[in-house]
């Protein structure tokens, strides 16, 4: 997601391989975050990229919250290259209404006059694995590692195989394999039989479980 190029739906990019397009996530995505404040947002932007968070507050005129949320789900980073942990704290300085001074000078000179002018404060920089988690936290998916990748060495410790392994393996031969949920399914016409697919870092691996089975 990101402030300058994501519309309220996803859209495709050219990627420079005409026969590619990527997916821009939309603002829908961003949990929270009102379809009216992401058109206020839209408008404002038009044909001229916001420059930073003030610039965004002031010329799209939604609450403080919808910035946080936008924050939260890392969207100054792609065009202002603003961490997660930086532009939240950008955020937190604001408020719901400018300060009358600094809109008067800003409408005289046409022009943002920031109402702060602090100091870079250098934050501690987000783990990968934590910023992972906001990302699944705020938009329900993440472009960086697959979680279970942060949890390999110690399924590998327990004896606990990847889902390519697993899928991989000779008939007969007892395993254990980890991974989130992507379908779960028990069909009526199924007698029963619950069918489950996996997802690792490395792939997905498909389950059949049996009545008996499933019971135990």
């Amino acid at each position: 997601v990101c402030i300058n190029a994501s519309r309220w739906d996803c859209t495709l990019e050219p990627t420079g391989d005409e026969s590619r397009f990527a997916v821009r996530l939309g603002m829908r995505m961003v949990k929270g975050l009102a379809n009216a404040h992401a058109a206020a947002i839209l408008a404002a932007r038009a044909d001229t990229p916001y420059r930073s968070v003030d610039d965004l507050w002031r010329r799209a005129g939604v609450p403080v919250l919808a910035l946080k949320q936008l924050a939260d789900a890392d969207a100054f980073r792609p065009s202002l290259g603003l961490e997660r942990r930086e532009a939240v704290w950008q955020v937190k300085a604001l408020r719901d209404e400018p300060l009358p001074l600094f809109a008067a000078a800003s409408a005289r000179e046409s022009a943002t006059v920031p109402e702060l002018d602090e100091p870079a404060v250098p934050l501690r920089p987000m783990t990968e694995g934590s910023e992972v988690v906001a990302d699944y936290g705020r938009t329900g998916l993440s472009l960086r590692r697959h979680p279970v990748f942060f949890l390999r060495q110690d399924l590998a410790r327990r004896g606990i195989v990847t889902c390519r392994e697993a899928m991989g393996a000779r008939d007969s031969q007892w395993l254990e394999t980890a991974g989130i949920v992507l379908v779960r399914q028990r069909p009526g016409s199924a007698k029963g039989v619950m069918f489950i697919t996996l997802e690792d870092e490395t792939g997905i691996a498909n389950l059949v479980i049996w009545p008996k089975v499933f019971e135990k």
